[in-house]
């Protein structure tokens, strides 16, 4: 178990984040953005600005009783099934048929 971590280990997790969500406009395919509504690393509001820069296609959820770790929660069988079933239909709706984390309308970022 880590007890403490280096601040240099820190910063390099912070600068990959950045220039992901810098270049999310750039993904190609299918895109399905998950999140869950008790992260307590990833405030919502910074989910929120990542998720408007993703390609108008790309789809998002929000799962009301999720945490940071989505597939190792304890509904990760929820989350499971709905990435099973984007992968075998993108334009399906999700098994769990939770919410979008951006309006359905998501053209208008």
């Amino acid at each position: 178990m880590i007890w403490s971590t280096r601040i240099d280990a820190v910063y390099g997790l912070v600068g990959l984040m950045e220039t992901a969500s810098e270049h999310a406009a750039n993904l190609d395919g299918h895109v399905l953005f998950l999140y869950g509504a008790h992260d307590q690393i990833i405030p919502r509001n910074s989910a929120v600005t990542a998720a408007r820069r993703l390609p108008a296609s790309a789809r998002t959820a929000l799962y009301e009783n999720g945490w940071h770790w989505l597939l190792r929660d304890n509904q990760r069988e929820v989350v499971f099934n709905d990435i099973l079933s984007y992968i075998d239909d993108p334009d399906a709706p999700l098994p769990s048929q939770g919410p979008p984390l951006l309006p359905v309308v998501q053209a208008n970022r």
